[in-house]
């Protein structure tokens, strides 16, 4: 066995312990962007949710065989939550960055789970990539802030 491939199975191993839990480490300086791979982010992605979902309905689910989760309104909730944020970043980097709606939906998925769950984990794959949330950042800044100011300027008006 060479070496690296070792450093290669516990790093893996590092980051699937680290998706039920917060912090997002990984052994490379790309995180998960360092695989380039739909696949490897589908599944880091489904291991947030699941890791930041209450450990009290896994426990249920596994005490009595069901699936409780979709029956709860926390997590119908957070469910709901995630899928907004998603939508709206996935809208932002289609509509401002001129990304194809598959990169979008990659990029945009993964990077609002990931912040949405304090996983940490990034799936950029270089500075200003698709995935690279400091670039797209400030427009969604900006756009809250006009929002914002809208609001305001409606309830004064009045």
């Amino acid at each position: 066995i060479r070496k690296r491939q070792i450093f290669a199975t516990v790093g893996w191993t590092w980051i699937l312990t680290t998706v039920a839990s917060t912090g997002g480490f990984s052994p490379h300086p790309d995180s998960i962007g360092q695989y380039g791979s739909v696949a490897v982010e589908t599944v880091v992605t489904v291991f947030m949710i699941l890791g930041g979902t209450s450990f009290s309905l896994h426990w249920r689910a596994v005490a009595t065989r069901t699936l409780p989760h979709y029956r709860n309104s926390e997590f119908r909730s957070y469910l709901f939550l995630l899928g907004l944020c998603s939508s709206a970043i996935v809208a932002l980097l289609w509509l401002k960055s001129g990304l194809s709606l598959g990169s979008s939906m990659r990029a945009g998925v993964f990077n609002a789970v990931s912040l949405g769950t304090s996983t940490g984990f990034g799936n950029a794959t270089g500075p200003g990539s698709a995935g690279d949330y400091v670039t797209w950042a400030a427009g969604a800044l900006d756009g809250i802030a006009r929002c914002l100011g809208r609001l305001s300027l409606t309830r004064f008006e009045r």
